[in-house]
This record gives structure tokens, C-alpha cells and sequence, in this order.
């Protein structure tokens, strides 16, 4: 549907019709934070329009279309099968001039068909469209104000204002650079689990792991590092002996009979301000107190808000065993310290907006995100008045979580919840069907106001990136090339890997882009869209001219690339940089075999020295062409147009 400003005499007019409707008996309408939901005027007929309100609120029309009364988009002479035309309706009136109006649930006013004021048809919607600034004036007095649609603005990001976004290559260097292996032993003075009760001792390298682990998962969010603290850490010990000795876990364990009073008030103090685990290590501990999304946390992510915390400085960690537990580990973690400096932020995210590893512990396909809203900016969200869309670029797959639907917390599957309590304002949400992250996801969030009640626009998108394949190196021919181009920043972070293998069309589009945009400085705005993929860098070389489809608006992404195909591109590359090749007659002595499109740009790659023949005089046009030979010859290429 779209919104239109309509005339001011015809606005008046409608404005008057409007309250005329509110007037009738059974007329409804709403403040905008109220739903109207009772259908006293479900039906509605005239002029030769039958329109009618289903059970779900959807409105339903047809009849005569001449001017678009039906208001199904078009103006054919009748229409003998309804079809529905609008949603959220709580009420339908028709006009004798052939048109129709309706009130939606928050109030909106909703008109078609033909609008003119002296039937001269000389104002006209074939569908729905929404009138601006209209109120309906219900029998009681009050007046509905239609829901206000927010101004569009740039996609938000998570986390602190004043800390900048890691690329793909940072994180994957400070996942390395992070310890993944404990000292062994951890413990090096056994805890006591039973009377005489002791707290023994835990390596202090374990739990600086521990704490730079949680520190790692904070840059990813994008919050403040906290500092490990040693009395903390003495505290949290207690708690992981009074877990280890009940062989379960329980934030307000009763006193063992055997436990003398000073030790269970210190270990209470801890189970009870802290995130316990059973059954994993230290490291292991943060991690799954970050995925939070079983069936029994999900509707909270509790453990998780703790963690990313702005606001948290110190925090201790606590281990202890019990080899006769099914579970052996238990782990306090002293995460509700409020003692660290915080940070200006919109909104706190997991996994956070832009790049995002999906090879985390912490993060799999079944673990639920959430959005922590800043409070200083945000009203309380109310969960029946959101709706979160989650889209694939990928592919345009698309997931719609309405806040009016109920859902059952679970251990996977679609879900949503707002959360309250604890740390921030949380909405959570999960989709369905996803085996693993791969690539741009954009959320949107509609139904958040700012602390004025003014309707804010909330998109934002994660990027997520496979863990690189570190065994993978170029050959020893292509090596000093690939290093001047990854140093050069024209090799996407997903392509410094498996040199070897051959490119596809997709591929070879986000090498040529990135390479026009980190020379010329230059972003490419335009875009050229194919009915196969939505993939960003494929639009940006069919509008620079590097590329084609291959036919019936499409464009096979993931085809492998051709000798002759990366000739044509390259060739193309530097004429979008207005950097011409000479003209040359391609001389090999398959020449017959290359395509009649590709022959002038073969020849003019040969005559510059970028690409030459595989051998015996052959050019093999047909033949693949690998990742690391896109890179050599693009860095060619390079240097020839830098002369």
C-alpha cells in the first residue's frame, strides 16, 4: 500500500467524512497506543461493491472496478471473486460514488475508488491509500490518532558510539590471538566439597583465560573490557563449592547441614549474584552463558544481558568438581558489578551488527538474537506492538515475527519475547529454518519510539563470515601477487583462501568491485539487479558495465568462471576507470574456439601483458580460472593502468 498527501480541498472533504463515520453508531476508533479489535461494521455494499471484514481483520471487496471501487488495483469492469485488499480493518463503509473507506485497528483512515468531490472521477485510487493527518471521531468524544510511520534513516548500529566496527580480518586475529586451552590442572589446590570445607585454589592463568574470553565476546558486541578482580574471584569460589558439593545448580541453595554459617553466607552471596554453569570449564562456561538459548533462558537471555553489560568493570570467576556429578564441572562467574565506566550506545546486540564470525561457540544456528536498547533513548518496548522482519540477502528469504502471535520458548525455532527485567529492555527473537549463518542479514524492527513517543525506523544488519581456512596458501607463481593484493585491501576477507580452487562469477564481481573502489575511492551507488541473486557486489558490476546476465533477466552466480568470461571483465574493469586497452588481434592459435564477444577483449588483455595462453600457443577460453589467477592478472592489470 501507499501513502499519498491528497489536495487540501479534497482532504478537507474526506476529514468530514471521516468524523460523519465515527459519528454512526458502532463507529470505532483508537488512541495510537490502543488496538481496536470489536468489528461492528463488517459489511459494506453500493454502487455495485460488496465488501466484508473476515475474522482476522482482513478486508475483502468486489464487484463493479470501473473506477477502481473494488480497490483490488485495477479498473476493470467487474470483478466476480473477492479479494482481499487491506489488513487490520475494524471497519468498512462504500460510497455511492463508487468508492469505499476503511478504519484500521490503529486508527488509520483508508480510502479508493473515486475520491472527486463532484463525481467527475477526476480523482482516483485503485487501492487502498492511506489519508495523512486524518482522526476519527468515535461516539464517546475521543479521537484516534493514526499510528505515525517512521522517518527512514540509515542503518543503526550496535554497540559503543566511540568504538570502531572490526573487519573481518581484526576479528579473526583477535579470535586467534585469544587463548582456547587452559593450564593443566586448573586447580592447583584441590577445594574441599565437604566438611572441613575448603575453597582450594584456581591457576590464576585459567581465569585471566576466562576473563580475556569474556573480553574477546564484549569487542565483538562492541562494549567496554572489564578487569578481572581477585576478590571477586574469591568470592565466586565459594559458590563453586557449595555447587559442586549439592552436584547441581541452584542460585539459592539451602545451607548443608555440615556447612559451617561464615563459609554458606559467602557461598550463597555468590550462587546468588552470579551465572553458574555445570558440566563445562572456564572457557567453555562464558561461551554458553552467551548462547543462553535453551528452554528454560531463551525468554530472557539473562546470563547473556549480564555479560554485555556496558556498565560491568570487574568480574571474578570461581571452579570447583565433584567427580561423583554427572555434570564434574561447576562454574560461578561474578558478573553483576556495576562499577565500569559504560559507554554511550543505541542498542547493545548478539550477534552485533556488521561483521560477525559464525563459527562462535556462542552463536549457532538455533541461538536466539537479541537487541538491548538504550533506556536514555528508547520507551519501554511492548512486545504486542512489535513486529521483527529478519531477511537473507542471499536469497530474500524473509522472517516475520509478529509480537500479536504467541510462542512457546523453546530450545529452537521461531521465536520472540520482550524481557524487561534485569539488564535493559530486551527483544528477542529467533527464526526458523536456518542450518547456518551465512552472509547479510538485515533486521528491522517496527513499532519502537524514542522517549518522545515518536516512531523510530530500526534496521540493521549483521554480516556473518566462515572461519578462513588457514591451511589454504597460493601457489609459490602466484604468492608475492596475492600478498601485494591482500596488502593492496582488493581481496574480500572471504577470498583469502582456497586460492587454488576455481572462481565463480560471483567471486571474480566482488574482486573487480572492490578493486574499482579501493583505486578509484569511489563507492559504486548504482545497482543492476538479476532474478537469481540479490548479491550486492554482482549488482555493482552490471552497473559499472563489467558484467552481464547470462539471459531471461538472469545471472548465475555461482557458475565457474571462464578464461575467456575473466578476459571480457578485466578488459571491462579498466574501461569503467576510463583506463582504455590498446586494440590488439588475439594470437592464439585456438583462436577459432573463443567466442565472438570475447575475442576483441582477449586480444587486447593479451597485447598488454595481463593475461597470456596456457601453453602451446593456446588460449583455452573455455577453460577455468582459479581464484589465485583472478588475483594475479587483476594486480597486473594494476600496474598497467598505473603507469
Amino acid at each position: 500500500m501507499k501513502r499519498i498527501q491528497l489536495p487540501k480541498k479534497l482532504l478537507s472533504a474526506l476529514c468530514a467524512a471521516a468524523l460523519l463515520v465515527g459519528a454512526m453508531p458502532g463507529a470505532l476508533a483508537a488512541e495510537s497506543t490502543q488496538q481496536v479489535s470489536i468489528q461492528q461494521q463488517s459489511i459494506a455494499t453500493n454502487a455495485g461493491v460488496f465488501t466484508y471484514i473476515d475474522a482476522q481483520g482482513g478486508l475483502w471487496s468486489w464487484g463493479d472496478s470501473l473506477t477502481g471501487g473494488v480497490g483490488n488495483g485495477t479498473t476493470s469492469s467487474t470483478t466476480g471473486t473477492p479479494e482481499k485488499i487491506l489488513d487490520n480493518v475494524v471497519f468498512v463503509s462504500s460510497g455511492l460514488n463508487n468508492n469505499g473507506a476503511a478504519i484500521q485497528s490503529d486508527g488509520s483512515l483508508w480510502v479508493w475508488g473515486d475520491t472527486s468531490l463532484d463525481m467527475d472521477y477526476a480523482n482516483q485510487a485503485w487501492a487502498p491509500v492511506r489519508l495523512e493527518g486524518v482522526k476519527v471521531l468515535l461516539p464517546d468524544g475521543t479521537v484516534s490518532q493514526p499510528t505515525e510511520e517512521p522517518e527512514r534513516t540509515e542503518l543503526r548500529h550496535s554497540g559503543s558510539t566511540t568504538l570502531e566496527k572490526l573487519s573481518k580480518e581484526e576479528i579473526v586475529q583477535l579470535l586467534n590471538q585469544a587463548s582456547s586451552t587452559l593450564p593443566n590442572p586448573v586447580l592447583t589446590e584441590e577445594p574441599s566439597i565437604h566438611a572441613p570445607y575448603a575453597t582450594g585454589a584456581v591457576d590464576h592463568q585459567a581465569l585471566e583465560a576466562a576473563a580475556q574470553r569474556l573480553n574477546v565476546l564484549r569487542r565483538l558486541a562492541g562494549v567496554p573490557q572489564v578487569q578481572l578482580d581477585d576478590s571477586l574471584s574469591e568470592n565466586a569460589q565459594y559458590g563453586a563449592v557449595l555447587l559442586a558439593h549439592l552436584g547441581s545448580l541452584n542460585h539459592t541453595p539451602s545451607k548443608p547441614s555440615d556447612m559451617d554459617n561464615s563459609f554458606y553466607q559467602k557461598a550463597y552471596e555468590a550462587t546468588s549474584t552470579s551465572n553458574i554453569a555445570a558440566g563445562m570449564d572456564l572457557l567453555e562456561s562464558v561461551d554458553m552463558f552467551m548462547q543462553d538459548s535453551d528452554a528454560s533462558n531463551v525468554a530472557r537471555v539473562g546470563h547473556r544481558r549480564w555479560q554485555l553489560n556496558p556498565e560491568l568493570g570487574r568480574v571474578g570467576f570461581g571452579y570447583a568438581q565433584n567427580l561423583d556429578s554427572i555434570y564434574r564441572d561447576f562454574v560461578t562467574e561474578k558478573v553483576t558489578d556495576t562499577s565500569g565506566s559504560g559507554c554511550d550506545y543505541d542498542f547493545i546486540g548478539w550477534p552485533a551488527s556488521g561483521n560477525f564470525p559464525n563459527y562462535l561457540d556462542s552463536f549457532d544456528a538455533n541461538t536466539a538474537w537479541s537487541v538491548v536498547l538504550n533506556p536514555d533513548d528508547y520507551q519501554v518496548p511492548t512486545q504486542s506492538g512489535l513486529v521483527v522482519t529478519l531477511v537473507r540477502q542471499s536469497d530474500g528469504k524473509t522472517w516475520t515475527l509478529d509480537g500479536k502471535d504467541s510462542y512457546t520458548p523453546a530450545a529452537s525455532g521461531r521465536y520472540l519475547n520482550v524481557e524487561t527485567s534485569g539488564v535493559g529492555n530486551c527483544i528477542i527473537f529467533r527464526p526458523d529454518g536456518v542450518t547456518k549463518y551465512e552472509g547479510v542479514y538485515q533486521v528491522t524492527i517496527d513499532g519502537l519510539k524514542d522517549r518522545s513517543g515518536k516512531a523510530v525506523d530500526f534496521t540493521y544488519q549483521v554480516d556473518f563470515f566462515s572461519q578462513p581456512d588457514n591451511a589454504s596458501k597460493p601457489s609459490d607463481w602466484a604468492a608475492a601477487s596475492v600478498q601485494e593484493a591482500i596488502q593492496l585491501g582488493v581481496v574480500p576477507f572471504e577470498l583469502q583462501t582456497g586460492y587454488t580452487q576455481t572462481a565463480t562469477r560471483q567471486e571474480i564481481c566482488a574482486l573487480v568491485v572492490r578493486f574499482y573502489e579501493t583505486v578509484t575511492g569511489s563507492p559504486v551507488q548504482g545497482r543492476v539487479s538479476f532474478s537469481d541473486t540479490k548479491d550486492e557486489d554482482v549488482e555493482k558490476a552490471a552497473y559499472l558495465g563489467i558484467v552481464n546476465g547470462v539471459g531471461d533477466g538472469s545471472f548465475h552466480p555461482n557458475d565457474p568462471l571462464t578464461r575467456e568470461q575473466a578476459a571480457v571483465m578485466l578488459t571491462r574493469l579498466a574501461q569503467s576507470m576510463s583506463k582504455h586497452l590498446p586494440a590488439a588481434e588475439a594470437n592464439f592459435t585456438d583462436r577459432a574456439e573463443i567466442s565472438p564477444w570475447a575475442l576483441e577483449a582477449t586480444g587486447a588483455i593479451q597485447g598488454c601483458g595481463v593475461m597470456n595462453g596456457v601453453g602451446g600457443g593456446r588460449f583455452a577460453p573455455s577453460l577455468s580460472y582459479s581464484r589465485e589467477q583472478c588475483i594475479t592478472t587483476l594486480m597486473r592489470l594494476y600496474h598497467y593502468i598505473s603507469k
